[in-house]
């Protein structure tokens, strides 16, 4: 890879957060010396309740990118009793957030090693001299460099979005070495 790519790490404002529960499978009295306590939750598990004993994973989302964090042998009223009053949902939010972060960096890892860098920045070869093409092999060397440019384009659908300089670049250069070889070519033609 000719450099490495790195991402802008998303931030609590980017990522959208769920909370997915559920029960947790451990006996509540492994964790409470209250037996009343244990009494309740087990009555409210009986009822249908999953807050009342369960295992909490908050997950940060961007895009269809996620990150997960998770807690278990929680007993709270319902989600919002957990986002208000749990000591461990900032960080479980902070934790998923950089997992997020580390799996997509790892993802754009991975497809920067599948891009064939050789082939961007080697265009379709322009004739050296483009008064001899004919209007049927111009369209056959333009629809030559569009099934390429397509063909790029492909190949980094997943990184478009991530890398929009690598595709406006690579536009860039066709046109430049396009121009440059129009204006080479309408030198050598013009008569001295």
């Amino acid at each position: 890879m000719p450099f490495e790519l790195k991402l802008k790490p998303l931030t609590r404002e980017d990522v959208t957060i769920q909370i997915l529960i559920e029960q947790d499978w451990t006996d509540p009295a492994d964790h409470f010396d209250d037996e009343q306590a244990v009494k309740d939750i087990n009555f409210r598990l009986d009822c249908g309740d999953t807050w009342a004993w369960c295992d909490v994973t908050v997950q940060a989302s961007w895009r269809s990118f996620k990150g997960s964090a998770a807690i278990g042998s929680c007993s709270y009223t319902d989600e919002d009793e957990f986002r208000a009053d749990s000591p461990y949902f900032d960080d479980l939010v902070t934790e998923a957030i950089k997992l997020l972060n580390e799996s997509m960096q790892a993802d754009l890892d991975t497809l920067a090693r599948r891009i064939d860098w050789e082939h961007i920045g080697e265009p379709t070869p322009i004739p050296d001299d483009l008064s001899l093409l004919t209007d049927t092999s111009l369209e056959v060397w333009m629809s030559t460099i569009h099934a390429e440019r397509r063909e790029v384009e492909d190949r980094a659908d997943g990184l478009a979005q991530l890398l929009p300089r690598l595709l406006r670049k690579i536009n860039a250069n066709y046109g430049t070495l396009l121009n440059e070889k129009v204006h080479r070519q309408s030198k050598t033609d013009t008569p001295s």
